[in-house]
């Protein structure tokens, strides 16, 4: 599964995933962390 495919997974499938080892969380946070950043330059978001 590509980044993208597993930032729009849905909680139950993940759940699938990783009790049948095809996926980490930690896997899954890097992918949603990788779109953020992605996101972040084209949508000029912030935090304070």
């Amino acid at each position: 599964m590509s980044d993208t495919d597993l930032c729009y997974l849905a909680a139950t499938e993940a759940l699938q995933h990783f009790r049948n080892g095809k996926l980490s969380p930690v896997e899954l946070l890097h992918a949603v962390v990788n779109r953020a950043e992605t996101a972040e330059f084209s949508c000029a978001g912030y935090t304070h």
